[in-house]
């Protein structure tokens, strides 16, 4: 409020609120601060009613991002105007950009948490513009037109500027699309945090807002398309049909921003299909190792209970030869006749012999069989010495 009072509103004679984008439209003071505001490029430039004004905007933008008035911050943080424009909830861009002409190198300097003031943008709502504001553009496209570079940086999780916005529900046309330009890179990278691809990150949603945080921010953008008075002489269903086409809408848009990010880059489809994580591979040979043993214990219980059926099997043999002993039981072991041992004694007696002629008829044989074929080999030498010469003996041949 108190920035379009001096940027964007003059009052008339009788209390009644104009309001004007153009220029030669607007007179009196809200034109002569406009001036002003264009002049300034540092606080140097700060002078008398300009210089209060801005103190007070300093002063509300604190409150809206901090949470506090104290000075210094609590837990060491230090006040920075750009940082808290640019993340602050219901701030207009043109608050920004104006921080920024006093304020110019803050927006290549990171915060506590290695945040730039990008990847607060990115994480903040959108500006829900009124009908009589001047257009400055999103905040997003204020800070990437004054430092580009911001959008290949990462915070201090690993995140670009791109996964912030897609995080916090942002869409093709209300800043993806600029940051993607400034870094068509980034399109390819994961997410550290998550471990999604941008495409992915958009297909999941706003992961920042809740349901009833989404209904109420549609509501306060349904409600800025009318007047006051004219939103209050609807009915409740009309209201509510006008919040359910804004859901709808930002539903199509999210889809949009699937498909637009797969178009710009294909390949990744293929790519994001999960591989085998180095953990998966260490459960899947552990699950192989212990299947391993599972089937040697197996087979060891086998072999266990095999030896226990063969050792019952043995019990019992022994159990019915016992038995058996015990029903038919042997003749007591009795000492031979003296006739039977002179009997024994001359069988073995014959067979000695027997055997020792059988020997020698053996031996004679062999000698027999050696002289016979030892007279056959001197031949074949004999003619394998003198055959050739003896071939023209007649008689020979």
């Amino acid at each position: 409020l108190l920035w379009n009072s001096w940027v964007n509103v003059r009052k008339g004679p009788n209390g009644h609120i104009f309001t004007s984008e153009d220029e030669n439209e607007v007179t009196g003071a809200v034109k002569r601060n406009r001036v002003e505001m264009k002049a300034v490029s540092g606080r140097k430039d700060l002078n008398g009613a300009l210089a209060d004004w801005w103190e007070k905007m300093e002063m509300l933008i604190r409150v809206a991002y901090y949470k506090t008035l104290k000075d210094p911050l609590p837990d060491g943080r230090k006040f920075s105007v750009v940082h808290a424009a640019a993340g602050c909830d219901g701030c207009p861009p043109g608050v920004l950009h104006f921080a920024m002409k006093i304020e110019a190198k803050k927006c290549e300097e990171p915060d506590e948490d290695k945040n730039l003031p990008l990847h607060i943008a990115a994480l903040a709502p959108p500006y829900i513009r009124q009908n009589f504001e001047k257009t400055y553009g999103s905040r997003i496209e204020i800070l990437i037109k004054k430092y580009p570079e911001a959008s290949k940086k990462k915070n201090e999780k690993g995140e670009l500027c791109l996964h912030i916005a897609l995080k916090s529900g942002k869409t093709w046309d209300t800043g993806i699309k600029k940051l993607l330009k400034a870094e068509p890179r980034a399109i390819k990278i994961k997410d550290k945090s998550v471990g999604l691809y941008p495409f992915m990150l958009a297909a999941v949603g706003n992961t920042v807002m809740s349901k009833e945080e989404k209904r109420l921010f549609a509501t306060s953008r349904a409600r800025s398309k009318y007047t006051k008075s004219c939103w209050n002489e609807f009915d409740e269903d009309y209201q509510r049909e006008e919040i359910d086409n804004i859901l709808m809408k930002d539903k199509v848009m999210e889809l949009d921003t699937v498909y637009r990010l797969l178009l710009a880059a294909p390949t990744l489809v293929k790519s994001a299909i999960p591989k085998q994580d180095s953990e998966t591979r260490y459960l899947l040979n552990d699950n192989k190792i212990l299947r391993q043993k599972l089937k040697d214990l197996s087979t060891k219980v086998s072999d266990m209970r095999r030896k226990e059926n063969l050792e019952k099997k043995d019990y019992e043999k022994k159990v019915r030869f016992e038995d058996e002993e015990l029903k038919y039981p042997f003749a007591e072991y009795s000492e031979p006749e003296p006739e039977i041992e002179e009997d024994i004694s001359e069988v073995e007696s014959y067979l000695i012999r027997d055997m020792l002629e059988g020997k020698e008829e053996k031996s004679k044989k062999t000698e027999k069989f050696k002289k016979f074929y030892m007279s056959r080999a001197r031949r074949f030498f004999r003619f394998l010495k003198f055959g050739k010469k003896k071939q023209k003996n007649k008689y020979y041949t």
